[in-house]
């Protein structure tokens, strides 16, 4: 019987590479890296587009769409706009015709890649233009709106409910002789008023929303509002408003509660001693806020806030950021502040 050769059973293996192999190997790649380090700028664009040919503008549009509209967004919520503006997301379908086009554009060389990008450019600009307004630069003529709200024959006490988006907001006592429970001046170019009043027993609501529609991006936007407030009846104060500049003067009304919900703003606000006990919440972003109290009140001030630069005279810390007047225990009259702030600089100090 003849005899099987054992070396045709033996399987294939791969020959080794000699260690002179092994060493011109590694040159060879050492060399291959430095004739990518010392590529022309022109050849690096070159071979970017032959290892990237199905990059596209398309995505490139729909990734700035979709950050331009969340900043929109959270501008519009966080009331960095100077007024609510009402987007319908269903309004944007056109994006999406925009988005197929776009994507149609490949990259072929340097002045296709020229011509996307300027076009994507153009879209973006004429889009944030049909959703804010016009490039008129001229501002729109600023107009002066009375306000004057009756006091309710009934009305043992009133809540004020202000809503005022972006600009400056004045709030003081009105003069005794005023039969208005509240009055005062709009000067916007921008925002109308929109008033309601209204009694629940002996109670009068007053509900004052400015609304209004930048008719352009560009051009001084004015919004001030001045309000007079009666000082003869207890009243309750709720702001909801953008980013502004707010003097709001307590002293001589009966103010016990006051809730300001703001963005980033100046705050300058004066404490009132008319009453026994008053609370006072502010919620607000990056802000510069002062308060000042008179002598006659006692106070316990309660932090929440991120990075704040705090001045507090005559307080001592007794908790995690809870602090209280020298005063407290010997006055009669309190006052409880409650501070939701972000980045701010916090100063109380006293009449």
């Amino acid at each position: 019987m003849p005899m099987k050769n054992k070396e045709s059973e033996t399987p294939e293996t791969s020959p080794k590479k000699t260690p002179q192999e092994k060493t011109s190997e590694k040159h060879n790649k050492k060399k291959a890296d430095k004739e990518k380090e010392d590529l022309t700028p022109k050849e690096i664009i070159r071979e970017f587009h032959y290892y990237n040919k199905n990059y596209n503008f398309g995505k490139i549009f729909l990734g700035v769409i979709l950050i331009f509209i969340g900043l929109f967004f959270m501008a519009n919520n966080m009331g960095w706009i100077p007024v609510k503006i009402e987007l319908n997301i269903w309004q944007l379908w056109p994006v999406a015709v925009i988005f197929i086009g776009l994507s149609m554009l490949k990259v072929h060389n340097w002045f296709s890649a020229m011509l996307g990008t300027i076009l994507t450019l153009l879209i973006i600009a004429v889009l944030g233009v049909m959703i804010f307004g016009t490039f008129d630069l001229k501002s729109k003529q600023t107009t002066e709106t009375p306000i004057a709200i009756e006091t309710d024959l009934n009305a043992k006490s009133a809540v004020l409910k202000i809503e005022s988006g972006m600009g400056y907001l004045n709030i003081k006592d009105t003069p005794n002789t005023s039969k208005n429970i509240v009055e005062g001046l709009l000067q916007s170019n921008f925002m109308q008023t929109d008033i309601d009043s209204n009694m629940k027993g002996d109670v009068q609501t007053i509900d004052l929303e400015l609304k209004g529609t930048m008719h352009s991006i560009f051009g001084k936007k004015t919004n001030n509002l001045n309000l007079n407030v009666n000082n003869n009846i207890p009243v309750k104060i709720y702001i909801e408003n953008g980013a502004s500049s707010m003097n709001i003067n307590l002293n001589k009304l009966m103010a016990d509660y006051l809730d300001i919900d703001t963005g980033a703003s100046n705050i300058d606000l004066t404490l009132s001693d008319k009453l026994k006990n008053s609370n006072i919440k502010i919620d607000a972003g990056a802000s510069s806020i002062d308060i000042s109290i008179p002598q006659t009140v006692g106070v316990k001030v309660f932090l929440d806030s991120g990075l704040t630069s705090k001045r507090l005279v005559n307080f001592t810390e007794i908790g995690d950021n809870i602090f209280k007047s020298n005063n407290y225990e010997t006055s009669e009259k309190k006052a409880e502040i409650e501070l939701d702030l972000g980045v701010s600089d916090l100063n109380i100090d006293w009449l």
